[in-house]
C-alpha cells in the first residue's frame, strides 16, 4: 500500500479534478439525476483509484524517446514500491515523534466529525421516541412538533403538526418529502458523511457533500411541483424558509432557497447537455492514467519476478547418532536445528523460492551427501543451521561462518551474512559476527553456491536455550527470520546483477 500521505494527496487531487469539472461543466444545470450520480460516483473513484496500483513497465530506451513516458513516471514515481537497498537496521524510537502526532491528530478530528453524526442520530431517535409513528403503505409517519420539521429520513417522515396535510401547500411538501423516501437520498448523505468523516481534511469531499444536498432538493421540488405552479411553489419556499441544525436529514425548507427557486423556474432547454456529460470520460480516464498505474523500469519487473525460482539448500546441522551439542536439560543440538529448517520451509509461501531440507527427520546424510543434493538441486544458497555449547555457559554471541580463505563468492557470503545478523538482531539481543573458523567448514567449501553456517546461541546459557527451543513459537521466530533474510538477499543480488549488466552494456558500447 501506498504511505498514508501520499494517497491523501493523491485524493485530493483526483477528487478536485473531478469536482473542478462538475463546478465549471455541470453544476446550476438541470440534469440534476445526472449531476447525483457523478457527484457519487466522483467521490468513489476518488477512493478507488489510487489503490488500484497497476504497474507498467519500460525500458530505459522506451523512457528516453518519449517526453509523456517521463512526465508520468516523474508523477507516478513517489507512489512506487519500496526497494531495499541494504541490510535492514533496527532502530529504536519513542512513540512521540511527528508522524505519530500527526495520525493521532487526524484520527481525533475524525473522531470529532463521527460525534456529529452520531449526535443527529441520536435527535432522530429522540423525535421518533416521543411522537406516535403511524406505517403508511411502506412509510413511517412521524407528526411532531419539532421545528425543524418537515423532514425525512430513510422511511421516516417526520411531518410538522402546523402544516395542515390535506391543504395544496400541504400536499406539494408532500410530495417532496416522498420523493426523497423513494429516491432513498438519505443513503447518499449517510454515505457522503462517512466518507467525509473519514477523509475530513480533503475539502473537495465536503463541496460534494454540499452539492448532494442541494441536488436531492433539486429533484424533489421538481416533483412535488403541480402543472403550472412553479410560481406559488416558489414563494411557498420564499415565505417559509427555515434552517436545520441536523445534516444527516433532508428537511423541506433548505438553506439553499436562492438556487432552488433559480432551478424550479429555469425552462430545460437540452442545449451542450450531452456534450458535457460525455468530457467527463476523458477526464476521468486521465485521472485513471495518472494515478491508478506506476510507471516502472523493466529492470524492476524482472526483479519481483525472477526467471527461475531461487533455490535455497537448509541444512540442519547433525542428525541421528550425531546428536551435536547437549545442552541443559539434556536437550541436544540436532533437535533444535531440525526445528528451525522444518519452520522455514513450512512458512515459505513464495513459489519463486524452493527450500530444500538436507534432512526432514532424525537421520543423518553424511558431508558428502550434503553437498551432492546442494549441487543436484543447483542451489542459490547453501545455510547451515547450528547452535553452540560452551563449559562456562556463555552469553549469547551468535556467530555467522564464511567459506575458509577462498575469494570465490566471498563477498556474497558476506552481504549474506550480515542480513541475518541484522534480522536476528531484532529478534533477540546478540551481536552476530562474521567470522572464518581457522579450520576448514567442509560443507561450506564444498558448496557450488554462497554459503554460511549460522549458530544460534549457545545452549549451555539459559537464556538463549530459551530463545534457541524447540517450541513451535520460537523456532517461528528464528526461521522467519533466516526466511526474510533470504527475501532480502535475493532483492538485493537481482538489483546487483541488474547494475552489472548495464556496466557491461555501457563498456561494449
Amino acid at each position: 500500500m501506498k504511505p498514508l500521505l501520499l494517497y491523501l494527496l493523491q485524493v485530493i487531487v483526483i477528487s478536485g479534478l473531478l469536482y473542478g469539472y462538475y463546478h465549471l461543466a455541470l453544476r446550476n444545470k438541470t440534469f440534476h439525476r445526472y449531476n447525483r450520480f457523478y457527484l457519487i460516483a466522483a467521490a468513489l473513484l476518488s477512493i478507488v483509484i489510487p489503490f488500484l496500483n497497476i504497474p507498467l513497465y519500460f525500458s530505459d530506451a522506451e523512457k528516453e524517446s518519449s517526453f509523456v513516458l517521463q512526465t508520468l513516471t516523474v508523477i507516478s514515481s513517489s507512489g512506487g514500491e519500496e526497494t531495499f537497498a541494504g541490510p535492514v537496521v533496527t532502530q529504536t524510537e519513542s512513540w512521540f515523534t511527528w508522524q505519530n502526532m500527526l495520525t493521532s491528530l487526524y484520527i481525533l478530528v475524525g473522531l470529532i466529525v463521527l460525534i456529529r453524526i452520531f449526535i443527529s442520530l441520536v435527535y432522530i431517535r429522540r423525535v421518533l421516541n416521543n411522537n406516535p409513528v403511524e406505517k403508511i403503505d411502506r412509510i413511517r409517519f412521524v407528526n411532531t412538533s419539532e421545528p425543524s420539521a418537515p423532514f425525512s429520513f430513510f422511511r421516516w417522515m417526520f411531518w410538522n403538526k402546523k402544516i395542515e396535510l390535506q391543504s395544496e401547500k400541504g400536499q406539494q411538501i408532500f410530495r417532496h418529502e416522498l420523493f426523497h423516501i423513494e429516491q432513498k437520498h438519505s443513503a447518499d448523505i449517510i454515505l457522503l458523511e462517512l466518507i467525509s468523516m473519514i477523509f475530513w481534511i480533503n475539502p473537495f469531499f465536503h463541496l460534494i457533500k454540499k452539492e448532494i444536498k442541494a441536488i436531492h432538493e433539486f429533484l424533489a421540488d421538481r416533483f412535488a411541483i403541480q402543472e403550472n405552479k412553479h410560481w406559488e411553489y416558489a414563494e411557498l419556499l420564499l415565505m417559509q424558509a427555515l434552517d436545520t441544525r441536523h445534516h444527516l436529514v433532508n428537511p423541506f425548507f433548505h438553506n439553499q432557497i436562492k438556487r432552488r427557486i433559480a432551478m424550479i423556474t429555469t425552462s430545460q432547454k437540452p442545449g451542450p447537455r450531452y456534450f458535457r456529460k460525455i468530457m467527463v470520460l476523458p477526464l476521468t480516464a486521465l485521472a485513471v492514467i495518472l494515478f491508478a498505474f506506476s510507471y516502472r523500469n523493466k529492470t524492476e519487473k524482472e526483479i519481483l519476478t525472477p526467471e527461475k525460482p531461487f533455490t535455497v539448500v537448509i541444512d540442519a546441522g547433525h542428525g541421528g547418532e550425531d546428536a551435536g551439542a547437549f545442552g541443559l536439560n539434556g536437550i541436544k543440538e540436532k533437535n533444535i536445528n531440525l526445528a528451525v529448517a522444518l519452520k522455514i520451509k513450512e512458512l515459505n509461501k513464495d513459489k519463486n523460492l524452493n527450500i530444500v531440507l538436507t534432512r526432514e527427520d532424525d537421520s543423518y546424510p553424511d558431508l558428502q551427501g550434503r553437498n551432492d543434493l546442494t549441487k543436484d538441486a543447483g542451489a542459490d544458497l547453501f545455510i547451515s543451521i547450528h547452535v553452540n555449547f560452551h563449559k562456562q555457559k556463555k552469553k549469547w554471541n551468535g556467530n555467522v561462518y564464511c567459506k575458509y580463505r577462498i575469494k570465490l563468492m566471498m563477498a556474497e557470503n558476506k552481504i549474506l551474512g550480515s542480513i541475518l545478523s541484522n534480522y536476528f538482531a531484532q529478534i533477540a539481543t546478540t551481536e552476530m559476527q562474521i567470522k572464518q573458523r581457522a579450520e576448514k567448514i567442509y560443507v561450506l567449501e564444498q558448496a557450488p553456491c554462497p554459503s554460511i553456517l549460522i549458530e544460534c546461541g549457545f545452549i549451555s546459557n539459559e537464556k538463549d536455550l530459551k530463545f534457541c527451543k524447540t517450541d513451535g513459537k520460537q523456532s517461528a521466530k528464528n526461521g522467519k527470520a533466516i526466511l526474510d533474510a533470504i527475501d532480502q538477499y535475493r532483492i538485493q543480488k537481482k538489483m546487483r546483477d541488474g547494475k552489472k549488466e548495464k556496466v557491461y552494456t555501457d563498456r561494449k558500447q
